[in-house]
């Protein structure tokens, strides 16, 4: 409902440029991926670009004008713009990686404006804030221009994955990825002691090492990151954020079955995505593509298969359940491995599709099984 009628709120005000209409369509886009209208996720991305464009908050050829429109800029003025272009930028080049469709949009270049917070996130290593300034300000004003200076970094070796005719030859990529790993440890080590994970963080702390440890850091890490999220924070029954810990993890444990603990955390996964099934129709369709790669990969029963799928269809709200016939489109990558070599059959939407045929086959193989 709140959805429908924020983007009714949009027909009307987009052809308004500001920046809090281009805010608000980020804001549309990324709660429509719970939602499973891709469709809908990458418009409101590639509209929030584009409206960033006209308001010049990327490079343009009218620097000399925004250099003199910015120094008249009021303080406040200054903070808003900065945080609406970081925060259009780290979604789209988000979007465009998480994606890796034709129709997402990558920025063309970082924002011209200097990253919002940028001084109160360079807390001296080992000392806190004082204060009630620890619970809000320091922790929240730390964590953007953190992220912001990730998603700059992830989007100077983009193309490295991604690459386009302007790319640099394939001869420089090697050092070009040693860069940039060299970039993200530097970036790790300069963390403020406000993002390290301690007991009784703040929810965003623990969701903000997701990315790192999904990409960069050990399995062991990402289990430990997991089971802490899960168990501490109320916001993994609510929050879409961390899913993609989820995806990464539930990927580590299908491609090492000796490890004696990997059913036990592919499970942790797939509960938590029937606790999000009440908020978010796309944790089903996730959950039953996770279950494909089980069913083809491992010897998991069929019968124990459908029967996750039955509770996790049981869990879902009644709202939900009866906007099922609506077509759920989820196009980003949920086999890592398969999406090398075959990004369309690794594509959640197209995983979740051949549940019924792994089952049938499964069904076949577990009766001759039993007739031996």
């Amino acid at each position: 409902m709140f959805c429908h009628e924020a983007e009714a709120l949009w027909e009307t005000e987009q052809s308004h440029d500001s920046y809090m209409t281009m805010a608000s369509a980020v804001v549309l886009s990324l709660c429509l991926i719970g939602h499973g209208k891709d469709h809908a996720v990458h418009s409101y991305a590639k509209e929030a670009l584009s409206m960033g464009t006209r308001l010049s908050l990327f490079e343009s050829q009218e620097k000399h004008a925004n250099k003199e429109l910015l120094e008249k800029m009021s303080q406040d003025d200054m903070t808003v713009r900065c945080h609406a272009a970081w925060g259009v930028f780290n979604w789209n080049v988000l979007v465009s990686m998480f994606y890796r469709q034709p129709e997402s949009e990558c920025p063309v270049t970082s924002p011209t404006l200097p990253i919002p917070g940028d001084e109160a996130a360079k807390t001296v290593p080992g000392q806190l804030p004082e204060g009630d300034y620890l619970v809000h300000e320091a922790l929240l004003g730390n964590t953007f221009p953190a992220l912001c200076h990730f998603w700059r970094i992830a989007y100077g070796a983009r193309w490295i994955y991604y690459p386009d005719e302007d790319c640099p030859p394939d001869k420089f990529k090697m050092a070009i990825a040693e860069h940039k790993f060299r970039e993200l440890i530097a970036w790790a080590e300069g963390l403020s002691h406000c993002l390290v994970r301690r007991e009784q963080s703040p929810h965003h702390v623990a969701v903000f090492h997701s990315p790192d440890a999904a990409f960069a850091a050990s399995v062991k890490q990402l289990k430990t990151l997991i089971v802490e999220y899960r168990t501490n924070y109320m916001a993994s029954a609510y929050s879409i954020l961390w899913h993609s810990g989820l995806i990464y993890l539930a990927n580590a444990m299908l491609q090492d079955t000796s490890d004696p603990e990997w059913r036990l955390y592919f499970l942790l996964c797939i509960y938590g995505y029937e606790s999000l099934s009440r908020p978010y129709r796309i944790s089903e369709v996730i959950a039953q593509g996770l279950l494909s790669m089980t069913l083809r990969d491992t010897n998991m029963s069929a019968r124990e298969a459908r029967k996750f799928m039955k509770d996790l269809k049981e869990f879902g709200l009644d709202y939900v359940k009866k906007n099922m016939e609506e077509e759920v489109r989820a196009t980003f990558m949920l086999d890592l491995t398969l999406a090398l070599s075959n990004p369309v059959g690794a594509t959640v939407e197209n995983l979740a599709k051949e549940f019924d045929s792994f089952a049938l086959f499964q069904d076949f193989i577990d009766q001759n099984r039993m007739e031996i």
